[in-house]
């Protein structure tokens, strides 16, 4: 849901602002190139990142089952040592995205003012600022996304390996099962028991 509310800040804002001025567009595009390049490198690391933390998770009943304090210890900090990575990673992406929003508002607002020099109406400034900021908000949700689909594309593949690593279940039943009738009258009675109490 969230992303589709993201895609629909993007979209709508682009044609709303193309309305006002063309070339707020252009910058704003101009700013979704590095913005997804960054988060396709992010979504990458985040991915590795996360592949370490759930090998690390996936040791956690054994380890806690064997009861060594030492190695107990050892793989908490491990945990910890990865999800600090993460947090990291998300710390500095977040900074990016906000100095790349702050770039496309600062920018747009600079060039529409100076195109339309002193003509542009302030209604029409405060209407560009809205959706340029329902833009950045819309860009905020790329690395969110990103990291989203990298987290389960590795659940994802745990599972399908999983799934792999399952025997096979027997389709077919036994060829032949041979009951007595002395059997069927006492599931008959029993069933008629069970039905009656």
């Amino acid at each position: 849901m969230y992303v589709i509310e993201a895609v629909y800040n993007i979209l709508g804002s682009l044609i709303i602002l193309f309305f006002y001025d063309k070339t707020v567009v252009v910058i704003c595009l101009a700013i979704m190139i590095p913005v997804i390049i960054i988060s396709m490198l992010y979504g990458k690391k985040m991915m590795r990142l996360n592949k370490h933390k759930n090998d690390e998770l996936e040791k956690q009943v054994d380890i806690i089952s064997a009861g060594n304090n030492t190695n107990i210890r050892h793989h908490y900090n491990n945990l910890r040592k990865w999800q600090v990575r993460i947090s990291d990673k998300e710390a500095w992406n977040f900074g990016f995205m906000e100095i790349m929003v702050l770039l496309v508002i600062a920018v747009s607002l600079i060039v529409s003012k100076n195109l339309h020099s002193t003509t542009i109406m302030a209604g029409s400034l405060f209407g560009m600022y809205s959706y340029i900021l329902k833009f950045a908000s819309g860009l905020d949700t790329i690395p969110y996304t990103m990291e989203r689909l990298a987290s389960l594309s590795d659940i994802t593949r745990r599972i399908e390996l999983e799934v792999d690593d399952m025997p096979a279940v027997q389709d077919s039943f036994p060829e032949e099962i041979k009951i007595d009738e002395g059997e069927i009258i006492f599931l008959q009675r029993k069933s008629t028991v069970e039905l009656s109490v």
